[in-house]
């Protein structure tokens, strides 16, 4: 090999197979060792909980059957239906399932899958970060301890239900092969480094953003450096910038391109649902510089000296890995025992390199404070916003100090002999291991196969290709894991549920068992089966011996309510898992979506509204100010009503009721609404019940959700509204009353 002039040691350390494979060796004993419980129960438990874990679970399960499928439809996973693209509400895991599915098809087993990968974090972890190490400080000793120090780094212990954010080991290989690229111009190199890029980007979407802070550092440094070096003026020094340029924006559209359909699901979903996040929940999960003084809860050592952080803020990168990287820029400037004048320069580039990797990495964990890095960026890059944890660039944190920790540990171990250097060494790795330790980790026992439902999910397999609903229904009310039991279901049944569990919470899942619940009120059970089937669910569960979650109402009523209307049920069954009992729902005629914009709005200046209660706020009913609202003021008693006067008679097609976004048991319990023409004469344009138009809004519309009626044809000058239900539960409010007409310019 020829090396470049000045070059930093990328190019002049290479690792062999047989040392290759050393590491990867000891690494799986580490990844055995730090978690020990786990090794000997593979394939029927989950580490820590059964939370993020099963929903990870869940997740690569869904992967890898896509992946058989060529990824067709893999973004509308079987959860929150009738919602599209559901996939994309949480990590997609696709950078991890591109190796577990195969371990999946094998056994069938997807926690076998998942815990693979929990293992494989660490022992990617340790070997990229050893390459990275022993490529650019030249030494196998501090290969070694920058290895331990990123694979057991004490973030881990906090993150360990978090497989996503434990698969970071991606990060340093894609280092080690751009710092390679710039020492050899290998375009081999170049495209490791891309193809590290889009895993790790796959494997976690927040690291698709905290990645790109070294990348963008490196690549900034280096081609500076080339800069700085060069002398022989402005042409000479672009048409050496030149190749690195192009070949760096090779690298850089190819990764766009392999990530723009993953990028495409997710706007999708951001801009139909509105799903990003406000500046004060992000600084709400951001750090403060003393969050880097708390620990872990379960971490092994400094139970007395150190506070146990909160939340995401337990951010203590170990003692011994800070000395080191305090020892690494002392001495930067004094060269090794085994230094010469080119080698010294680079490893001080190296060491300042890593460092302000290092300051801009805790930085950016502080979030967007008022001078915060964090908010200028949050106006700049497109999609940051959708990040709820800032703290989780502590990944990052990890990788600059593992490598400081590296420089500090080949200045000491170059001033001694090798057998003392190889203690010495081995001595800080132990140290920085122990530091990283947990306490005895829990597993979960969890049988992906659940054999206990199996003839529940044999007869919801052999029912209609059609939604389904599992009650109780909520991941907030019902502990988390039961909504997730559902989830994981569905891979076994193979239908879409209703149910659900992700990074954004379902607006449909909520109502159902939230404080507005129908179920709640047994007046509207029989209404909530008909609008279940109108969003195309037809089968229902109902677990008896979940509900003991729910002290405040049991389900026998509603069972029996369910089954009185033999209209709507095709079949009840009882099964002996967890009380169940569960129905096959007649098929019906699904809600048509109304497209407004295929018809002309009223202005609201041409209504007037009055009301039999609160009239003196009547207007707010149909001000178009989101603002204010009416409010019946009393608990629904079925003879209130609402008129809404227009300037003149009109065939109407649709009438818009939005509700409070917070109040949703403000909705009509039943509604009759009569067209008053010209001559006083009125018409019936419709009555019933309004919970299938309310649900498909918190399906498709939930931060404004509104209940849409279509209109028969008619003459109207006023529209009256008779709220016609009774519930001691709720007021009937309305935000804004929105009237489309037809019109000859204005047909579909």
């Amino acid at each position: 090999m020829t090396n470049t002039p000045g070059a930093p040691p990328s190019v002049q350390d290479r690792v062999s197979a047989g040392e290759l494979a050393r590491v990867i060796v000891v690494m799986m004993a580490v990844a055995a060792a730090m978690n020990f419980r786990l090794v000997t129960q593979l394939g029927s438990v989950l580490p820590n909980d059964l939370g993020d874990p099963l929903l990870n679970t869940f997740i690569l399960g869904w992967d890898a059957d896509r992946l058989l499928h060529g990824l067709q439809g893999v973004w509308d996973a079987p959860f929150y239906f009738p919602r599209r693209d559901t996939l994309a509400y949480s990590e997609h895991l696709l950078g991890i399932a591109i190796f577990t599915a195969p371990v999946q098809w094998l056994t069938g087993n997807p926690v076998l899958a998942y815990n693979v990968a929990h293992l494989g974090s660490y022992v990617l972890a340790g070997v990229g970060m050893y390459l990275l190490a022993r490529s650019l400080w030249g030494r196998a000793d501090a290969a070694w301890v920058a290895a331990i120090a990123f694979a057991c780094a004490p973030y881990r212990v906090a993150q360990t239900s978090h497989l996503q954010t434990l698969m970071s080991g991606w990060m340093p290989i894609g280092l080690w092969a751009l710092h390679r690229y710039f020492g050899t111009r290998s375009r081999r190199a170049l495209a490791v480094f891309a193809v590290a890029f889009i895993l790790q980007a796959l494997s976690n979407g927040y690291y698709l953003y905290f990645f790109a802070v070294p990348v963008v550092v490196v690549v900034l440094a280096e081609l500076g450096r080339r800069a700085v070096r060069f002398d022989g003026g402005t042409a000479g020094w672009l048409r050496r910038l030149r190749i690195p340029l192009v070949e760096l924006s090779v690298a850089a559209v190819a990764i766009l391109a392999v990530l723009a359909p993953v990028a495409a699901a997710y706007i999708r979903v951001r801009e139909r649902m509105g799903l990003h996040r406000v500046v004060d929940e992000i600084q709400g999960f951001s750090a403060v510089l003393g969050d880097y003084l708390r620990r872990p809860g379960d971490l092994w050592l400094w139970q007395r000296a150190l506070k146990t952080g909160e939340g995401e803020r337990e951010m203590f990168p170990g003692l011994v890995v800070t000395v080191l990287a305090v020892v690494a820029l002392a001495t930067s400037w004094r060269p090794r025992p085994d230094d010469d004048a080119g080698a010294a320069t680079g490893r001080r580039a190296i060491a300042w390199l890593y460092a302000v990797i290092l300051g801009l990495a805790v930085w950016m964990s502080l979030g967007p404070g008022s001078i915060g890095l964090y908010r200028l960026l949050l106006d700049v890059v497109p999609g940051l916003n959708g990040l709820r944890v800032p703290t989780r660039i502590a990944t990052v944190v990890s990788l600059a100090l593992a490598m400081l920790a590296a420089g500090g540990t080949a200045w000491i171990c170059a001033r001694l002999r090798p057998r003392a250097a190889a203690v010495v060494a081995g001595a800080l790795a132990l140290a920085i291991g122990a530091e990283g330790l947990g306490r005895e980790r829990p597993v979960r026992p969890f049988d992906p196969a659940q054999p206990r439902r199996a003839e529940l999910n044999a007869w919801i397999r052999q029912g209609p290709q059609a939604g389904v609903l599992e009650l109780p229904a909520s991941e907030i009310v019902a502990p988390a894991t039961m909504t997730l039991q559902y989830q994981f279901s569905a891979l076994l049944h193979g239908r879409p549920v209703v149910n659900g569990y992700s990074g954004h919470g379902y607006h449909l899942q909520s109502f159902l068992e939230g404080d507005a619940s129908p179920l709640r009120e047994l007046a509207m059970i029989q209404p909530l089966v008909t609008a279940l089937r109108r969003i195309g669910v037809r089968t229902l569960v109902l677990h008896k011996g979940d509900y003991a979650w729910l002290m405040d109402y049991e389900p026998s009523p509603i069972i029996a309510l369910i089954e009185e209307d033999r209209r709507q049920v095709l079949e009840a069954r009882s099964f002996d898992y967890n009380g169940v009992r569960a129905w096959l729902l007649a098929d019906i005629e699904p809600l048509r979506r109304f497209k407004e914009q295929a018809w002309m709005r009223i202005d609201t200046t041409q209504m007037h509204v009055t009301a039999s209660l609160a009239s003196e706020n009547a207007r707010r009913a149909a001000d178009g100010d989101p603002r204010t609202w009416w409010d019946s003021t009393i608990p629904q008693r079925g003879d209130e009503w609402i008129r809404i006067g227009l300037d003149r008679e009109r065939d109407l097609v649709a009438l818009q009721l939005q509700l409070p976004p917070d109040e949703l048991r403000a909705y009509p319990r039943q509604l009759r609404i009569e067209a008053e023409a010209d001559d006083g004469t009125r018409v019936e344009v419709f009555s019933g019940a309004v919970l299938a138009q309310l649900m498909q809004s918190l399906v498709g519309e939930p931060r404004n959700p509104a209940i849409t009626l279509t209109l028969p044809p008619n003459r109207t000058r006023a529209l009256w509204l008779y709220q016609t239900g009774q519930t001691r539960h709720a007021h009937w409010s309305v935000v804004d009353a929105a009237i489309w007409e037809r019109t000859p310019a204005a047909r579909p």
